[in-house]
């Protein structure tokens, strides 16, 4: 109320004339009641009466977690005051904690106040008063008390337990909120204090110190809470992220004991494990795999518990501590790698199984994904209601349909980590099982499957699948994505095909096409009778494909339909791509020759003498790769292909294919491909004129493919006549 409101309220009182204002004893009692109060809101102390209300109804607070509501109107209406600054509430506080503990009812309470209630002035003088009391008064004297006793205090004192436990989260909400963020000296005075409070007691407040579970049940969260308190408060250059100095780090990293994968883990990706130094190595190394194989950007995880090993579950107490963290943390489960196997799929689609500790931190870390990369962006945020709402209560409208009908209505942010399972345990699973159910008339599966690859696509031109196996190994694969005009994923290419997706303006999928992503590899006749006799690659060259040849591929025995007879050799190979992203080199492919069973000896090829790439001209409408080389300079043995997996082919994978030639071979022996005068018989039985009976792209006998067959091709095929050494074999590639 400002001066001149007060004034006239006073003046108000009882309706008195108003010549009596006019005489200036009045007037100077008026004024100095005014300006008194006015003064008043510098206090440094609470008044007597008002300290003997707030410390009884705190106690009624701190004893009756219901409320009494009697109680917290009086308490409020104390706190509100405006005239206490934080030196009041540090004097209060500072006694209050000394005789009083910090129980989980007056937490449940104070919180309000201290952070939400009210106006950013009393939060602020609140925070200040508070610090002190929680750090010298509470603090200290109780895990000194705690220490001494072994650790067997906490169990057999519960005041204790909770005194210590909700200090330390008031300490770690002071970090994470922002009234204290514009003075740092309050935040930093908490983490230099709990620096040295480890330091004075570093065999038990060490992260690296193993805690006993049995007699110290409760020691092992409390420790955990005052580390996520120090890294709450340690000075970050970002609010929400843990992003220290070197010097912070190495700090943190010091006084915390971290040694091995532990500081690994740290140095690394600033993330606290703590796991009362139990977990075994292969673990560390999973979840250190994880992490690496992960964008950081989309999450600000800093710390994961193992709550069993730090006693922190029912196995050892009855009490199971929440962690409070200024950044992301999780909690996950103790199993031994390898001995929990799950599957993560429907009866839809084949089984996808998975070691259970490693699905569990991408479940788990996917909650942080969720809450950062989802949540943190309105865009991803609505659709990802959108997705909620659109699948309703049915469980088959969700990927993960094993939790029952309504089961992500009532948790949504159960939604995306559940999705997480099977995207880490199989991605391409995963767009399978969407894909299945889209067949079935449920579309919502497949929406949420492109919204998992959304999501760690970070709105670039790719996103990340990945597989992990029954001994929790993990695969990465980058995968490009293509999109629609509003700017959703409708394009995919992984396992060699391209999924094309027709979506409607909301991005939701009403249609899909499947096509290879090499949709074609062949081989032609250049320079022949088919392409006009033409060197040069051009579309006439389509005509002279030998269409009744196909390329030999990995772990295939070779045949007849794998090589040539052609006089010029092998001078022409096509390959159809879905996925150019623009005109390939030689770069971009590998070529190899050799006759023997063992690619891995061959010697280099001759280098192309073009490459070239028509648009569209490929087998369903890809684009089409021309490759030349001079005539004859592959001749009478196999030519390896491999399309490699480069930013201009866009493959996830390279593509490896054979064709093979035998010049005047023609096809007349399945258990071999020597050249010798049976095939000249051959050649004489099969006369072909270029004008009555033209030889077809596909005879046999038409050696120089000039479209006739006779005494020419009969020249050619003695003239190359091969014996078992010599002949071209039909290899069997790996």
């Amino acid at each position: 109320m400002n001066t001149v409101k007060k004034i006239s309220a006073v003046m108000a009182a009882d309706n008195p004339p108003l010549d009596r204002f006019r005489h200036p004893f009045v007037w100077t009692a008026i004024l100095l009641s005014v300006f008194t109060s006015q003064f008043a809101y510098a206090a440094d102390q609470l008044t007597l009466a008002d300290k003997a209300d707030l410390t009884h109804h705190l106690n009624v607070i701190a004893t009756d977690m219901t409320w009494v509501p009697a109680s917290i109107d009086s308490a409020n209406a104390i706190i509100n005051k405006p005239e206490y600054n934080e030196h009041a509430w540090e004097s209060f506080f500072t006694e209050y904690f000394t005789a009083k503990p910090y129980t989980d009812g007056l937490e449940s309470y104070l919180g309000y106040p201290v952070f939400w209630w009210f106006d950013e002035t009393v939060h602020l003088k609140l925070q200040k008063g508070l610090i002190r009391p929680l750090i010298d008064v509470n603090v200290v004297p109780d895990w000194n008390t705690a220490i001494a006793g072994g650790g067997t205090t906490f169990a057999s004192d519960p005041l204790l337990s909770q005194t210590v436990y909700n200090s330390q989260r008031v300490l770690t909400w002071m970090g994470k909120q922002d009234t204290l963020s514009t003075f740092p000296a309050e935040t930093l005075s908490i983490y230099n204090n709990l620096i040295d409070l480890v330091n004075v007691h570093p065999t038990v407040l060490r992260n690296s110190a193993m805690l006993d579970r049995t007699s110290q049940p409760h020691f092992g969260a409390l420790r955990t809470q005052a580390h996520m308190a120090m890294l709450a408060n340690a000075p970050s250059s970002e609010r929400t992220r843990a992003v220290f100095t070197p010097a912070v780090k190495t700090e943190i990293a010091a006084t915390l004991g971290l040694t091995g994968k532990h500081a690994e883990i740290w140095n690394d990706f600033t993330l606290l494990l703590c796991d009362n130094n139990m977990a075994s190595d292969l673990q560390k190394q999973t979840i250190y795999q994880y992490l690496s194989l992960v964008p950081q950007e989309l999450h600000n995880l800093a710390t994961i518990t193992i709550n069993k090993f730090l006693g922190n579950s029912e196995d050892y107490q009855d009490r199971n501590y929440d962690f409070l963290s200024r950044y992301g943390v999780v909690n996950i489960f103790e199993t031994l790698i390898g001995v929990v196997i799950e599957n993560s799929f429907p009866s839809d689609v084949e089984p996808g199984m998975v070691d259970g500790f490693t699905i569990t931190v991408a479940h788990e870390s996917n909650h942080v994904v969720d809450d950062v990369a989802v949540k943190g962006n309105p865009t991803l945020a609505a659709r990802r209601q959108a997705l909620l709402d659109a699948a309703g209560y049915d469980s088959q409208n969700f990927l993960r349909s094993d939790s029952g009908d309504g089961f992500f209505q009532d948790s949504p942010v159960e939604f995306i980590a559940s999705i997480a399972n099977q995207w880490f345990t199989d991605s391409c699973k995963t767009i399978e099982l969407g894909l299945v159910r889209f067949d079935a008339g449920r579309e919502d599966p497949i929406n949420q499957a492109l919204f998992f690859a959304e999501i760690y696509s970070q709105g670039g031109g790719s996103t990340f699948f990945y597989k992990i196996n029954t001994s929790g190994q993990i695969l990465r694969e980058e995968i490009p994505v293509g999109r629609s005009i509003e700017g959703f994923i409708d394009d995919l290419i992984f396992d060699g095909n391209r999924y094309m997706f027709d979506l409607d303006s909301e991005g939701n999928v009403t249609g899909y096409t499947i096509v290879p992503v090499v949709t074609g590899r062949h081989i032609f006749y250049n320079n022949s009778a088919f392409d006009g006799n033409n060197p040069a690659a051009t579309a006439g060259d389509d005509a002279a494909i030998a269409t009744d040849k196909s390329a030999l591929l990995p772990g295939e025995t070779a045949s007849f339909t794998n090589y040539t007879s052609y006089s010029r050799s092998i001078n022409g190979i096509m390959v159809d791509i879905a996925t150019l992203t623009a005109t390939p080199t030689a770069a971009d492919f590998e070529f190899k020759v050799g006759n023997s069973n063992d690619p891995s000896t061959w010697a280099t090829a001759p280098a192309p003498t073009s490459i070239t790439i028509r648009e569209d001209a490929g087998a369903s409408g890809t684009d089409r790769v021309t490759i030349i080389w001079a005539d004859n300079a592959i001749q009478n043995q196999w030519l390896e292909v491999t399309v490699k997996a480069t930013i201009s082919t866009g493959l996830s994978a390279a593509d490896v294919f054979y064709f093979g030639n035998a010049i005047g071979e023609t096809g007349n022996s399945i258990t071999d491909a020597k050249v010798t005068p049976t095939d000249t018989i051959v050649v004489r039985n099969n006369p072909h004129s270029a004008t009555v009976n033209p030889a077809g792209i596909d005879d046999n006998c038409d050696f120089n493919r000039d479209k006739k067959v006779g005494p020419t091709d009969s020249i050619i095929c003695r003239n190359n006549g091969t014996n078992s050494s010599t002949a071209l074999q039909l290899i069997t590639v790996p």
